[in-house]
């Protein structure tokens, strides 16, 4: 805001008295409190679950399977038939919920779908060996939930669903723990996927289909496709041949964040392109003299990192001026 106010004070478009008092509305403004409610009632919703769970697992002998599956279906049940109830028709727009609750219901109701789901195959062996079924399935359904009741949360949770009926655990913590990336057919389905992925958020993006989803769809493109092609760089031979696929990855992200104004984009695209950068940086001195390649090191490092610093901080302050 301050930089938008020097901007118009320096350009005479407004006085310096006008300027002082619009700074000091804007520093004295209400502080809002809005997503600070929204994280203590998601976690409400995981900690509900949770805590079930919990109860579930400790008391299983003495409440029973039968009984668990029907209060984990019908809790499940109730919390989908409230959201078809009280929740708009569906719109290729953005649609708003009704009233605050709603999105946690469906959350909580998508959780114990979840919870009932993976209880019926851990206890029955619905699918039996067909491990695929159990997870695209679910997943397929929460595609459905997602864009029935315009929610990113639940869209999150079906691309993972997605990622794993694909064969790969895409989670934070077992991304790179679980995951051998030293086979080919695995890096070439994270590339698939995040090729697929890339593509139906500019699908959204061009037709205008829940065209906010795009940013979702195109997060998790950048991020495995990036990571895929890291692990095909560190698992075979000319790495810098696969390394080179980060180029048009990185390059997207990068016109993604100056079409949208996003930093966030932005940056990732930056920390992915440093990474090959510097790849291909160390390959080269490889050839050289120990003694001079870690000098040489050492002044790259510290200069890659002063001008990507300025570089980032001047692209924040260019996308937050206005």
């Amino acid at each position: 805001m301050r930089y938008t106010l020097n901007y118009l004070l320096n350009s005479g478009f407004i006085k310096k008295e006008d300027s002082e008092k619009l700074n000091t509305a804007h520093l004295n403004k209400p502080f809002s409190i809005y997503w600070h409610v929204r994280l203590v009632l998601y976690l409400g919703v995981t900690l509900l679950s949770g805590g079930l769970g919990t109860i579930i697992y400790k008391n299983i002998d003495s409440i029973g399977h039968i009984t668990i599956v029907t209060l984990i279906g019908l809790l499940s049940l109730s919390a989908l038939l409230y959201c078809y109830k009280k929740a708009p028709l569906f719109s290729v727009e953005k649609t708003e919920a009704p009233n605050p609750w709603l999105d946690y219901i469906l959350l909580l109701g998508v959780t114990s779908f979840l919870t009932f789901e993976g209880y019926l195959q851990y206890q029955y062996d619905i699918f039996g060996t067909r491990y695929g079924l159990a997870t695209i399935i679910p997943a397929l359904f929460l595609f459905y939930l997602s864009y029935r009741f315009d929610h990113l949360g639940v869209l999150t949770m079906a691309i993972t669903l997605f990622a794993s009926w694909m064969g790969i655990a895409f989670t934070p913590k077992e991304l790179m723990a679980a995951n051998d990336f030293s086979e080919l057919s695995l890096v070439s389905t994270g590339l698939s996927l995040s090729a697929l992925l890339a593509v139906t958020g500019y699908f959204h993006s061009q037709k205008n289909i829940k065209a906010h989803f795009t940013f979702t769809y195109y997060n998790f493109a950048l991020h495995l496709g990036a990571i895929a092609t890291w692990g095909a760089t560190v698992s075979f031979d000319y790495g810098w041949v696969w390394m080179a696929l980060l180029i048009p990855i990185v390059g997207l992200g990068y016109l993604y964040s100056m079409k949208e104004n996003s930093f966030y984009f932005l940056l990732i695209s930056a920390i992915y392109g440093y990474i090959g950068v510097s790849y291909w940086f160390v390959q080269v001195l490889v050839l050289t003299d120990e003694l001079f390649m870690m000098y040489l090191l050492f002044f790259y490092f510290i200069v890659s990192a002063v001008f990507g610093l300025r570089f980032l901080r001047k692209a924040h302050k260019k996308m937050t001026a206005l």
